[in-house]
């Protein structure tokens, strides 16, 4: 959604915010580790759902390091985004920082362990358009990969799979422009994690092309920051192996799928119209 900068922050920081309380409380407990399955020191490292998270304050610091590295993509310069994330201009690899329909704005850097690309939420029209363009497409036949070693033939994986027609546009975009320059530095930068990151458009387009780009880069993570409704059900399990997204409590934008506002507008309609109804 578009917010002045300030107001992005304060509500951004405010999740922050809420993490350490919980991991405080979890402290304060003096819950013993040996009841959860894993401890998680970097936010990226994806969890199936029924398995036990421990938030530990590594897990937080990572995950507000993700946070600067997604708020940090609404700058309009790269020495301002530089500034944001605290690292030197030479870090930055590409940054394209005006956004066009169906072609947000990003940057691409590198810092001593982290490839990352960082995709913008919605800040101006045509981001708008990018948003306003969610009806159902279904997502291009890949190689599924599966936890471990083992990978599933290629062949057509996207029967029934289907994501927001506007940030598939926006992914095969970063697929034909942004996917050979990540294939590079991973391959240059063997050790170094590939993290991809954004906040509200830029999250649900970072899922998206997180899905097209693990084929050829198995270690891409994305985590996310408000991501939008953006996938079917049908791509849930596989996309948890890869995403880790972070909702400030009620948000109602990753709530917001094309399904549920029509689904509201027809429940609100039975009871307008009842309540015309004479008795």
């Amino acid at each position: 959604m578009l917010f002045r900068s300030d107001m992005e922050v304060e509500e951004r920081w405010s999740m922050i915010k809420w993490l350490l309380s919980e991991w405080k409380t979890t402290a304060e407990k003096k819950l013993d580790s040996s009841i959860f399955e894993e401890e998680v020191e970097d936010a990226a490292t994806p969890l199936p759902a029924s398995s036990k998270r421990v938030i530990t304050l590594g897990f937080l610091e990572s995950a507000r390091r993700y946070l600067r590295y997604a708020t940090a993509a609404s700058q309009t310069t790269e020495e301002g985004l530089c500034q944001m994330i605290g690292l030197p201009i030479t870090s930055v690899r590409v940054a394209r920082l005006e956004a066009v329909s169906f072609a947000p704005a990003y940057f691409i850097a590198v810092d001593d362990c982290r490839i990352i690309l960082s995709i913008r939420g919605t800040q101006q029209l045509s981001d708008w358009l990018t948003d306003y363009q969610w009806n159902a497409s279904p997502l291009p036949a890949r190689r599924k990969i599966i936890s471990g070693p083992q990978q599933v033939p290629p062949c057509d994986k996207g029967e029934g799979e289907f994501v927001h027609d506007g940030f598939l546009r926006a992914a095969l975009y970063f697929v034909e422009s942004v996917k050979p320059v990540i294939i590079e530095l991973s391959r240059r930068l063997p050790h170094h994690q590939v993290r991809i990151v954004g906040h509200s458009l830029g999250a649900g387009v970072s899922v998206v092309f997180t899905l097209l780009l693990r084929e050829d880069v198995p270690r891409a993570r994305a985590v996310v920051f408000g991501p939008p409704a953006c996938i079917s059900e049908s791509l849930v399990e596989e996309a948890s192996e890869v995403c880790t997204s972070f909702v400030n409590k009620d948000d109602v934008l990753p709530r917001l799928s094309r399904a549920n506002v029509v689904s509201r507008l027809g429940v609100f309609s039975k009871l307008f119209s009842g309540s015309t109804k004479p008795p």
